[in-house]
């Protein structure tokens, strides 16, 4: 984990220690164990370093490798998890603990050029001045996992892995991206596109080279073509997977630092948890975890699975369980001051919590199942839909009528299943929407913007997210393609860097992500059961309660964030500096909002309260920027 920057001036101009001190001073006031600067004529790279895996304290970069003429000089935001694999492939006589990241990569780029990150396994951003091909390299990897932005001009690349730092360098003009403002109020991501109209982001596993005169852009891995993954029997799957995801824990929990890790009760959190607990059974740092629901008070059940459940894990494997709270002070102010130009765009203001208690433990390592519902650990809704339209509908006639009870007498039941797994998939969004009980605030995303930025929307609003509802791995890829998961990445990322955190999420490990693409569908649901295989992969790992528990809802949490956000933004509207209307929002389209919704609010159905909040959340937030 560190901070990475350079300059690149490509109309040959020499580049100078000035302008890399001022990126590197935005790294320094954050963390700085070590850096580095390296800057010869039209071109310079710098490093802050942040400590975290054991190798990380032996790196010095940026690093210069090779002679006058042919030197390769690298800096990096790196993990390798396929370290052995690299050393034995690229012949490296060096004992394992000895070789950093750093080189492996360099080392890579020599023996395989700009294909050389499709050799490697772990998260990565990393940049690479080529001085025989005069090229800025760069790489980010295939989940994108660590961020990587940049400013492009006919003159002028300056690059980070963090936006702060770009808008430290003189060059880089200032202006806000109208077309990204669009998609946040769309409540739809970008792959490229941030908050400032200058500065463009790198997407998952991608790479880009930069000459004085050119740029080349390519894709090194692609979710689709995953290989199909065949077993004999259901248990050989289930067996493939839990050793999967022992691995993909143990190479996270790789710290000189203490790790924690987040712990709901759920499926995912619970795996990671227990298996990290195991990993580090005897180490320096027992692992601790965090929930992100309020601890029980008052009349509350402290048995409902919201709390519950996360306890029984914590008991089984002897580990510290603490619930994090939000104050109305801290969610009121994050309507003010939500950080949309440092490209964070995510309201789960849980998580800042979660950085600050790891910060006072000393940890460097936040441990994230996110990624495992929409992958590997899929519910298989859009199983029976598929079976049904363009496999063998009587099968799936025959497989529902049994999961109803298989008696005549079911069937009120058997025909609610077949509504609700073969014909609500097929609907079209808006009645998809509707036949889901999601209200009105689902798709008029444009309700309370301005005149003018209405005008912009017309032929430049992006097309409402549809994810595909028919086939397991259809909807893993759209899911995957969607942006949704990268998107909560890179927000966090932005939140995590100043405090000197970074967040692993190991069911985004590749050979995780890989191994879901290929699996069977069937895999993921069994006599209705969804998760089938994951359930079966961490039975008798994780306690029975967790692994028998299919409710997804988290009643405790979401109604107290409702109270939350409905007090805020009562307060922005009463607040003084909610004046004259912005380049997007309309003041008064916005307040009348924020009246009706109180005057409503004891009328409104539950699934349209939180839809309205988020709603009038984005457009304040975007009122700000």
């Amino acid at each position: 984990m560190s901070g990475i920057f350079g300059v690149f001036n490509r109309d040959g101009k020499a580049v100078t220690q000035g302008d890399l001190d001022a990126m590197h001073q935005v790294f320094a006031q954050w963390f700085d164990d070590d850096h580095g600067i390296w800057c010869e004529g039209n071109v310079g790279l710098g490093h802050t370093m942040l400590w975290n895996t054991p190798e990380s304290k032996l790196e010095s970069l940026p690093c210069v490798d090779g002679p006058i003429g042919h030197r390769l000089v690298i800096t990096a935001d790196v993990r390798l998890d396929n370290r052995a694999e690299l050393i034995e492939t690229l012949k490296i006589q060096h004992a394992l603990e000895t070789v950093t990241d750093s080189h492996l990569l360099l080392l890579a780029y020599r023996k395989w050029g700009d294909g050389s990150p499709k050799y490697l396994l772990g998260d990565f951003a990393y940049v690479i001045w080529d001085e025989c091909e005069q090229k800025i390299f760069c790489a980010r990897d295939q989940l994108g996992i660590k961020p990587l932005y940049y400013h492009q001009s006919n003159d002028l690349l300056v690059f980070s892995n963090d936006i702060r730092p770009l808008l430290a360098h003189t060059g880089v003009p200032s202006g806000h991206d109208s077309l990204r403002a669009l998609y946040y109020l769309y409540d739809e991501s970008h792959s490229r596109r941030t908050f400032h109209r200058a500065i463009r982001k790198l997407p998952c596993a991608s790479t880009v080279s930069f000459t004085s005169q050119s740029v080349s852009e390519q894709i090194f891995w692609r979710a689709e073509n995953c290989a199909e993954v065949k077993f004999e029997t259901e248990q050989e799957y289930a067996d493939a997977l839990l050793i999967l995801l022992k691995q993909a824990v143990s190479d996270r929990t790789r710290s000189a630092f203490p790790v924690v890790s987040h712990l709901s009760g759920g499926l995912d959190s619970s795996c990671i948890s227990v298996l990290a607990a195991r990993e580090l059974k005897g180490a320096k740092w027992p692992l601790t975890t965090f929930n992100w629901v309020p601890a029980p008070e008052g009349l509350d059940d402290p048995e409902y699975f919201e709390w519950g459940l996360a306890r029984k894990v914590a008991e089984q494997e002897g580990i510290t369980l603490t619930n994090v709270a939000l104050s109305q002070d801290f969610v009121s102010n994050a309507y003010r001051t939500q950080a949309l130009m440092v490209n964070n765009t995510q309201y789960l203001w849980y998580e800042n919590v979660v950085l600050g208690e790891a910060g006072d433990l000393g940890s460097r390592t936040i441990l994230s199942g996110w990624g495992g519902d929409e992958l590997i650990s899929n519910n298989g809704v859009a199983f029976y839909a598929h079976l049904f339209w363009r496999v063998n509908p009587l099968k799936a006639i025959r497989q529902l009528y049994a999961l109803a009870g298989g008696r005549i007498q079911y069937s009120k039941r058997f025909l609610k299943l077949i509504y609700r797994t073969v014909v609500i998939p097929v609907l079209p969004q808006k009645l998809y929407l509707r036949a889901m009980g999601m209200g009105q605030f689902s798709w008029d995303y444009l309700r309370y913007a301005t005149p003018k930025f209405n005008r912009f929307a017309q032929g430049n609003a992006p097309e409402p997210g549809h994810v595909s509802r028919v086939g397991v791995r259809s909807r893993q890829l759209a899911l995957l393609n969607q942006g949704h998961i990268v998107e909560r990445i890179e927000s966090w990322a932005a939140d995590a860097l100043p405090r000197g955190v970074e967040h692993r999420y190991p069911l985004l490990d590749r050979r995780i992500v890989e191994f879901a693409l290929g699996l069977p569908s069937d895999m993921y649901c069994n006599n209705g059961r969804g998760r089938h295989i994951f359930r079966l992969a961490i039975s008798g790992i994780v306690p029975d309660a967790v692994v028998k528990n299919t409710n997804k809802n988290e009643n405790a949490r979401v109604t107290e964030l409702e109270r939350l956000m409905y007090s805020a933004q009562n307060a922005w509207a009463q607040s003084p500096e909610s004046g004259a209307s912005s380049d997007y929002i309309d003041r008064e389209k916005l307040l009348q909002a924020i009246e009706n919704t109180r005057n409503q609010w004891d009328k409104m159905a539950p699934q349209d309260k939180l839809e309205a909040l988020l709603v009038i959340y984005r457009s304040i937030v975007l009122w700000h920027l």
